[in-house]
C-alpha cells in the first residue's frame, strides 16, 4: 500500500515535514518557558511527537536568537563517567558553534564536579555574543552510568544558583522522554525534575485532524474523514498520521474502518513493542482486563504505580468522569487480540438463535476454570469484529460447534465453511454440540459428521465434563 506524501509514518518530523506538523498547545507552552528560560520536562508515551515539537523549534526559530542544542542521550557512550561526559559535552559544543579543539577555553568535564564548570564556561561563552542556550536532552531516562546522580544535582544545582550566579540565566534544559523521575532520582531536594515546567503533549482534536486532511480532500470530506479517524484514534498522533496515510481523495468514512483492519496486518513498529512490555508483566494486563471488562477505577496515576506505567506506555487515560480508560479503540481492539491470544481456550461457534443456552454453557466453563472465547463478551460496539474473529482463529486451542433447534445459522455457517479448517490444518479438537433444543436428526454439515459429539439432550454420560475433556484434553472424572 502506497501512503501519501503529505504525512509522516514514525520518526520525528523535520523541517521538510513542516507542512505536515500539527500544532498543539504544548509548543506554545514550551515556547513561552524558554523565553522565561524555565527548565521544561516533557515525559510522554513512545510516539507522541516529543522529538518533532523540539525539530519544530530547531527549524522554526521561533526562539529568535537563543540556540538549541539537541542530543539522544541514548547515543552517548554509558560505559563510565569520563566516557558519558565526552561524548555528551562533544556533542553540545558542535552544535553551539564552539570549537572543541582547544581554541576556546572550555575543556570537556571528566567528573560531575568538572560538569558544573562546563556548564558556567559555556553559559559564559554564550552571553558574551548576546544569546542563551537551550539544552535538550532526549531519551533523558536511558541515562545510566557511574555517579548519574551528580549529573543531575548539578542540574538543580545550577537553577537553584541563577540569583547568586546570574550567567546561569543565560542557559537552560529541556529534559525529554518517557520515564519516571523519581526512577533516576528520588531526593526531590536535589531533582532537576521537580523545578521544571512541566509540559503535556495532547492528542490531536478531530479539528486538527481534519486541518491537514484538507490537503488531499475538499474540506467537508475531510471533516468526515477527520471524524472518523477520531472515533478509531481518538488523536494518537502516530495512529492519526498512519490511518491518513492510508487515505486518498477518493476515501469515504468506510475505508477509513477498513484501513484499522490494514493497520493491524501491516503495523510492526507501534504495537508489537508495547505488548511485548506487557508480556514482561502480567498485572498490567490484568489491569487492562479490568478496565476492558467495564470496572470503573479512579484515575490516579501520582498515587498507583501501575496506571503510572500503563499511562506512561501510553496505553490509558482519564474520561470525563475521571476514571481509568483505555486510550482509544484501535487500543481496545489491539489489547483484545493481545489478551485473546495468551488466554482463551475454546471458540464457541453457535447460532445466535441459541446465544441464551450458550452463554449458560460459557459460564459453566468459566467456573471450571476456562476461558471461552464468545463474541458477545469479546466483541466492544464500534469495534470490527472480522480481525478479533481471525485473530481467534489462528491462536484458540479448540473450537466447539453448537447446534440447537434452528440448526446451524446462515453466520455460523459462514464462520465453519471460512475457519473450521484452519482448526483441523493445525490439529486442534473440533467439538460438535448438540445442545438441548436440538432435533432428534438435527441437520448438520457432512464434515461434522464424522467427530465425536457431545450431547446436552443426555445427562449421562455428563455433557459438560465431556466437553471439557474435548477442550484440554484431559478426561475431568
Amino acid at each position: 500500500m502506497e501512503t501519501q506524501s503529505n504525512f509522516k509514518i514514525g520518526g520525528p518530523l523535520t523541517d521538510d515535514e513542516a507542512l505536515v506538523y500539527v500544532v498543539r498547545d504544548a509548543d506554545h507552552d514550551v515556547v513561552k518557558y524558554l523565553q522565561s528560560m524555565e527548565y521544561v520536562l516533557i515525559i510522554e508515551p513512545r510516539q507522541q511527537g516529543k522529538t518533532s515539537l523540539v525539530n519544530r523549534l530547531i527549524y522554526s526559530s521561533v526562539l529568535g536568537d537563543t540556540v538549541i542544542v539537541y542530543v539522544d542521550v541514548s547515543s552517548c557512550d554509558h560505559t563510565n563517567e569520563l566516557s558519558w561526559y565526552k561524548t555528551l559535552c562533544k556533542r553540545i559544543l558542535e552544535q553551539a558553534g564552539i570549537d572543541v579543539d582547544g581554541q576556546s577555553k572550555i575543556s570537556v568535564p571528566k567528573n560531575s564536579v568538572e560538569w558544573r564548570d562546563f556548564l558556567h564556561e559555556i553559559a559564559t561563552q554564550v552571553h558574551g555574543v548576546n544569546k542563551k542556550l537551550v539544552v535538550v536532552l532526549d531519551e533523558i531516562g536511558s541515562a545510566k552510568f557511574d555517579n548519574v546522580t551528580g549529573f543531575y544535582v548539578v542540574l538543580r544545582d545550577i537553577y537553584n544558583s541563577r540569583q547568586a550566579e546570574t550567567i546561569f540565566k543565560s542557559l537552560t534544559f529541556m529534559l525529554v522522554g518517557a520515564f519516571h523521575p523519581s526512577n533516576l532520582i528520588d531526593d526531590d531536594s536535589i531533582s532537576p525534575f521537580n523545578v521544571a515546567q512541566q509540559v503535556r503533549l495532547k492528542d490531536f482534536t478531530a479539528e486538527q485532524i481534519a486541518k491537514f486532511l484538507s490537503s488531499i480532500v475538499e474540506d467537508e470530506v475531510a471533516s468526515l474523514l477527520a471524524d472518523r479517524v477520531y472515533f478509531w484514534t481518538s488523536g494518537q498522533p502516530y495512529l492519526t498520521q498512519l490511518l491518513c496515510s492510508l487515505l486518498d481523495g477518493k476515501s469515504t468514512s468506510e475505508d477509513v474502518d477498513n484501513k484499522v483492519h490494514l493497520f493491524f496486518k501491516i503495523d510492526k513498529k507501534h504495537l508489537p513493542p508495547l505488548f511485548k512490555k506487557l508480556s514482561i508483566d502480567t498485572k498490567q494486563t490484568e489491569y487492562l482486563i479490568r478496565l476492558l471488562d467495564g470496572e470503573k477505577i479512579k484515575f490516579y496515576p501520582t498515587a498507583n504505580s501501575r496506571q503510572a506505567d500503563l499511562e506512561l506506555l501510553g496505553f490509558i487515560s482519564d474520561d470525563v468522569e475521571g476514571n481509568c480508560c483505555i486510550k482509544n479503540r484501535i487500543y481496545q481492539l489491539g489489547l483484545k487480540i493481545f489478551i485473546g491470544q495468551k488466554q482463551f481456550n475454546v471458540f464457541l461457534c453457535h447460532n445466535s438463535a441459541d446465544k441464551a443456552e450458550v452463554k449458560i454453557i460459557a459460564e459453566q466453563l468459566k467456573v471450571n476454570k476456562l476461558l471461552p472465547w464468545l463474541d458477545e463478551w469479546e466483541l466492544p460496539p464500534g469495534l470490527p469484529w472480522q480481525r478479533l474473529l481471525e485473530q481467534q482463529i489462528e491462536q484458540i486451542h479448540s473450537v466447539a460447534v453448537f447446534v440447537g433447534k434452528d440448526g446451524i445459522g446462515p453466520w455460523q455457517r459462514f464462520e465453519i465453511e471460512a475457519f473450521l479448517q484452519e482448526f483441523v490444518e493445525r490439529g486442534c479438537p473440533v467439538i460438535p454440540v448438540l445442545l438441548t433444543t436440538a432435533p432428534k436428526e438435527p441437520a448438520l454439515p457432512i464434515f461434522l459428521k464424522s467427530f465425536t459429539w457431545v450431547d446436552f439432550r443426555k445427562k449421562d454420560p455428563d455433557p459438560l465434563k465431556r466437553l471439557i475433556w474435548g477442550i484440554t484434553g484431559h478426561n475431568p472424572e
